[in-house]
């Protein structure tokens, strides 16, 4: 329990001038003493109280120095006195409050067997063993000065050493709550990172499947038809403007939370630009529009996007199919491509497919894909809707 050392409060110095104080004053009415010794019993009594100013710094020291001094007392004082000053308390709870309790028992033990000893000696000294011990009050006040020299030194060092244990759990809680709340925090934060990595990917990725499609269109046609590879072209540099308006709209998104969210009503949009690419989509949207919470809202459209995304580059060519319908509390959104018409990268399970995942989750849905009988490729995402249908259909 031993750890550095504290330093001396204001209210350690304050605690040390009560305690002297209180000796004086206790002190000052005994009578039946000559004057110098007295004055040093008063004097002994006020530096007893001083020397607590260290009951929490060196509470062993000053334990020492406060049953050294109150051995002076105890010699100072008129036969068959007994006094046991307030310092002593003090010093006791400082060595609960700073020692394992074992180590305070025995130590404050020795120290209470030390001063019973003192007051033996002294009270034979002043009236003999048979007075002392075997009178009539002798065994008395012996076995009542025993007892309370055993709870004036060992009560407060459990009193210390309760206080100690009642800091500690409070400290370990404290202590506790703290790593929880960071690891809340870090939860967030990973949360916070995947979110971004996902607005990024599927902003990012889509447009630069279209831009990779286009490029490729303008290598094949530039020596045999230049006008449409100039069209092309144009249609690349149109990609090229919507990735980097994606992309502000991303940083928009993040520092300000206050860009637009695409959606389900976004997808005829989304349809359109595919169209553009050359590839033969058909689309049946819900109707009425379905009512969606935002987060559900927006990974119906992520999930489409990353899915014709994974068409442009797994598949070049192949057709599209996307149906989006409502059945009771749930909205089937459906994404299919035809086997590939050109060569295209191969499937590896990558972060698109591991993004769509992480958002169906995080919609409360749940998200299927697979290859198709006919060579192509089915995604599936089911999430639940809110009920009824979108103001903006009204």
């Amino acid at each position: 329990m031993m750890s550095s050392p504290p330093p001396i409060r204001r209210n350690d110095v304050i605690l040390a001038i009560v305690c002297g104080v209180v000796a004086i004053v206790l002190l000052i009415p005994i009578s039946d003493l000559p004057w110098e010794r007295h004055a040093a019993l008063v004097a002994v009594g006020g530096v007893q109280g001083i020397v607590v100013v260290w009951w929490r710094r060196h509470p062993v020291v000053c334990q020492l120095l406060v049953w050294g001094l109150q051995l002076v007392i105890l010699a100072l004082l008129p036969e068959t006195s007994h006094f046991m000053m307030l310092a002593q308390a003090v010093a006791g709870f400082g060595i609960g409050l700073r020692l394992l309790l074992p180590r305070g028992v025995v130590l404050m033990g020795l120290l209470a067997l030390g001063e019973m000893l003192a007051h033996v000696v002294r009270d034979v000294l002043h009236l003999g063993w048979a007075e002392a011990i075997l009178g009539p009050t002798g065994g008395i006040m012996l076995i009542t000065v025993m007892l309370s020299k055993l709870s004036l030194y060992l009560g407060p060092v459990f009193g210390g050493a309760m206080s100690a244990a009642r800091t500690q759990r409070v400290q370990q809680q404290r202590d506790w709550e703290a790593r929880e709340h960071q690891h809340q925090l870090d939860l967030v934060l990973i949360d916070e990172r995947r979110r971004i990595a996902g607005e990024l990917h599927d902003v990012a990725a889509h447009h630069l499947a279209g831009i990779v499609v286009q490029s490729q269109v303008v290598g094949r046609l530039i020596d045999r038809d230049p006008a449409a590879a100039k069209q092309a072209a144009a249609q690349l540099k149109s990609q090229s403007r919507e990735t980097l308006n994606g992309l502000r709209s991303v940083v928009g998104l993040l520092r300000r939370n206050t860009a637009p969210v695409a959606g389900l009503r976004d997808l005829p949009e989304l349809i359109s630009a595919t169209r553009d690419l050359g590839v033969e989509v058909s689309f049946i949207p819900p109707f009425p529009r379905p009512a969606l919470s935002p987060i559900v809202d927006m990974a119906v459209y992520r999930v489409v996007q990353q899915a014709i995304s994974n068409a442009l580059q797994h598949a070049p060519g192949a057709w599209l199919r996307i149906e989006v319908t409502q059945t009771g509390d749930q909205l089937e959104t459906t994404i299919v491509n035809g086997p590939a018409q050109r060569h295209g990268e191969s499937r590896t399970g990558g972060v698109g497919l591991k993004v769509m995942q992480e958002r169906a989750v995080a919609a409360g849905g749940t998200l299927e894909t697979g290859p198709t009988p006919e060579g192509g490729w089915r995604v599936r995402l089911v999430v639940p809707v809110i009920g009824g249908e979108d103001e903006e259909e009204r």
